[in-house]
């Protein structure tokens, strides 16, 4: 047996344990208590390096035994297989199954936005059954890590938010659309009759946070000058493409692509006056527009149409799996209903939408690409600003499954501050420089001293999530209410029930006021300070009469992108295509 109390470092069975509070505590979105990579004891959830005589295995404890053969193998979960009845003082490989996580502290810990603890490269094995694999930089020579060693990307369950609602127009309510928007708790917004004209600058009603489409009434779609109006409004943390054609023009709709990481969502809202609801030649531009988007989609993608269709003469049956069909012997269909039913037919859309409004009708119908079943879509707990006549809110829940923390490292940033100084110049200290660098190429041995300072910068210096400074006026405590009362939105998405309901009311009452305060003494300060920094004041108007911030995709020639280096790629091609080499003369003569 030899040594009878080897060093095991162990990983728990759980990765990463959440707990979610009720809202009896108080306590926000809970704790999320991250697993830490290192060496631990087999006994707890706190990994330390302990004398372990046992072995955990599976579901159970084994303690060592005489009787197990000596070339025996143990496979633990996270561990690389290694005989530790062979060589009991051989250190076990840990791969914790999340290796970056974020920890959600609530509000009374008074602990900030929470900290970010990133993976060690170069340190864990892969679990392909479990991460995203994505390249990263070698470190063989400090870490005895294979040089073709892949580490991972956590992968987590993400919740998308839709919001829509029939608005009654929008134009006294700018900065309250404003101020209920800035939670953020919504990814997406979708809203009809906005009453919004050009002279109404989209950043004015939603703030850099979002990006938004607009299709605002024209005569071009219509034969009244004010009235209607559809808007599609994606956080910019989504990747999202507008997707446009002159021929749809007469319709009062907007048609945009939200790309998740392991498919699309096609999304469309739309708005039918009451009195086009019978237009036929409407109804064929919209389903043409239907047909289009239907053939672009892929098998995986989903493709959604909300909106207030003003069809209050159907009357919709309910299915086993959540879908809704119409009841044609309780239902007055006329003819464009009947062809507008046929072509969703047929791009095997259905409807999903069965909240009423007190007239016992659905005006606002809710259409999604067949599926197993249908996706949750609930009265919204609250309307961002005000109740609506004969129009609920409305909240619909998709889940994106596969989300690498690598889509949101801009977000993420070294806290120098905190760092663990003594153990970086241990680190340093105990490198042989000498054998590492290579004195034959200055080149190589330039990218080997950058990956292990980029290393050591990775192990030792701690991550925060960068608070969002898009809006100067939100303070910490109300950047906390928010977070709080995200996860009430979310909690209450899930389970629907009255409690949750009640408390999510209460956070955003709470939050209301403040965040009314903290804007408010903001314009109070800009007014102050008006002669002494009137850049303050410049930068908040110029925030609400134009447009800021750069689209999240960008388009060349039917090529879309979405991501820096290929922006700037389609930059290179479109400036590389217009650039002519012009030779000059050899001599130019100029004259005074």
């Amino acid at each position: 047996m030899g040594a009878p109390n080897p060093l095991v470092t162990v990983e728990p069975f759980l990765p990463a344990i959440r707990s979610h509070p009720g809202p009896v505590y108080e306590c926000g979105e809970g704790v999320f208590q991250p697993v830490l990579a290192g060496n631990s004891s087999c006994t707890g959830f706190g990994p330390r390096t302990t004398t372990c005589p046992e072995i955990i295995s599976n579901d159970r404890i084994i303690p060592p035994s005489s009787s197990q053969p000596s070339s025996a193998v143990v496979s633990t979960p996270g561990c690389t297989p290694a005989s530790l009845m062979e060589a009991p003082n051989l250190l076990v490989t840990v791969e914790p199954f999340l290796p970056a996580t974020r920890s959600h502290p609530g509000p009374v810990y008074e602990c900030g936005e929470g900290v970010f603890q990133a993976p060690f490269t170069g340190e864990y094995t892969c679990n392909p059954s479990n991460c995203l694999s994505v390249p990263v930089v070698p470190y063989s020579r400090i870490s005895n890590t294979p040089s073709n060693t892949t580490v991972t990307n956590p992968v987590f369950n993400d919740t998308l938010l839709i919001y829509y609602q029939n608005a009654g127009g929008m134009n006294c309510d700018v900065t309250k659309y404003y101020l209920a928007t800035s939670d953020g708790c919504y990814d997406v917004v979708v809203l009809t009759e906005t009453w919004l004209d050009p002279r109404t600058t989209s950043s004015s009603v939603f703030g850099p946070d979002y990006e938004v489409f607009r299709c605002d009434r024209s005569p071009r779609n219509s034969r009244k000058l004010t009235g209607g109006g559809v808007l599609i409004a994606v956080k910019k943390t989504r990747r999202v493409t507008n997707i446009q054609n002159d021929l749809w023009g007469s319709v009062e709709q907007v048609w945009v692509r939200i790309q998740l990481s392991n498919r699309s969502i096609f999304l469309c809202g739309i708005y039918f006056p009451p009195d086009r609801i019978r237009d036929e030649s409407l109804i064929d531009t919209h389903n043409l527009s239907i047909m289009s988007v239907v053939e672009t989609a892929s098998a995986t993608d989903e493709i959604i149409v909300i909106g207030d269709f003003n069809l209050p003469g159907i009357s919709w049956r309910s299915s086993c799996n959540g879908f809704l069909y119409p009841d044609v012997e309780h239902s007055s269909i006329h003819n464009g209903a009947s062809k507008l039913l046929d072509c969703y037919s047929t791009a095997t859309l259905r409807q999903i939408n069965q909240v009423t409004n007190e007239n016992n009708r659905c005006l606002d119908l809710c259409f999604v690409s067949a599926q197993e079943e249908a996706p949750v879509i609930i009265e919204a707990p609250l309307p961002l600003v005000k109740d609506v006549n004969h129009h609920k809110a409305l909240v619909i829940t998709l889940h994106d499954h596969q989300i690498s923390l690598a889509q949101s490292i801009s977000s993420v940033f070294y806290d120098f501050r905190k760092a663990d100084h003594q153990s970086i110049i241990e680190y340093l200290a105990a490198i042989d420089w000498n054998d590492v660098l290579d004195e034959r190429d200055v080149d190589i041995a330039a990218r080997t001293l950058s990956h292990i300072l980029g290393h050591i910068v990775d192990r030792h210096v701690p991550k925060k999530i960068r608070a969002n400074n898009d809006h100067p006026w939100i303070s910490r405590d109300l950047r906390r209410m928010k977070t709080t009362k995200r996860a009430a939105l979310k909690r209450y998405s899930k389970y629907r029930t009255f409690s949750l309901r009640e408390h999510y009311t209460r956070l955003n009452s709470a939050y209301k006021v403040a965040s009314r305060l903290c804007f408010n003494r903001y314009q109070r300060k800009i007014q102050q300070n008006l002669k002494s920094k009137p850049q303050e004041f410049w930068r908040f108007v110029n925030e609400k009469r134009k447009e800021s911030g750069l689209p999240t995709t960008m388009t060349l020639d039917e090529n879309v992108a979405s991501t820096p280096d290929t922006i700037c790629q389609l930059f290179a091609e479109k400036f590389s295509s217009i650039f002519c080499n012009e030779t000059l003369p050899a001599a130019i003569h100029w004259r005074s």
